[in-house]
């Protein structure tokens, strides 16, 4: 098998694409196959909703334990994908997120009331004044990566019972709050000793 290349056209929407794009083939010539992901998933899905509707009824639920045995398996993996694409296609993530919000105002409106409650039960709170004077420590930047944004997060995340204190507070900018999600990171170093 020769040298991967850095770049393929997919035989099916004809664009020239990352071979980050294509599933691996042992048995092509350039050991990727010519359909790139988002081609093939569309046939997939194509493929079980028109062509065998019965199957996938009878089998629905094998199917999704299928998937979901597979997701439980590579949960690393699928998410490091998803990060992946989401970097690379920032637009088409927005607008995903945007019509989900649209289309699931209730869910997200209980996401909200969830959240809220959890906050309170933890206790703990904080004034403006307390957040303003620690993002001057930081110069208003992210504590983790420097970004010129600030979004408040918790350190010990609300979902894992974390407070609403001030202790329990640290700056960072969008991307950094979302790809931490509810994990305990604390980014603050020395910086904010100086504020406490």
């Amino acid at each position: 098998m020769g040298d991967v290349p850095l770049s393929k056209r997919c035989t099916k929407c004809k664009e020239v694409k990352a071979v980050s794009e294509f599933h691996r083939s042992a048995k092509n010539s350039d050991g990727l196959k010519c359909r790139c992901k988002v081609c093939r998933a569309e046939y997939a899905r194509g493929y079980m909703a028109t062509y065998n509707p019965a199957y996938y009824k009878v089998h629905q639920e094998s199917i999704k334990e299928a998937a979901d045995r597979y997701y439980a398996e590579n949960a690393e993996r699928v998410k490091s994908r998803v990060r992946e694409y989401q970097r690379a296609n920032p637009r088409a993530n927005r607008r995903r997120v945007k019509e989900w919000q649209r289309t699931n105002r209730e869910r997200r409106r209980e996401h909200a009331r969830r959240y809220t409650s959890r906050k309170r039960a933890n206790g703990g709170s904080h004034t403006v004044e307390e957040w303003l004077a620690l993002c001057d420590a930081y110069d208003g930047k992210c504590a983790r990566c420097g970004a010129e944004e600030q979004t408040l997060d918790h350190i010990v995340p609300v979902l894992l019972g974390g407070s609403n204190d001030i202790e329990n507070i640290q700056p960072l900018c969008r991307s950094c709050n979302s790809s931490k999600g509810a994990k305990v990171l604390d980014y603050r170093g020395s910086t904010v000793d100086r504020v406490l």
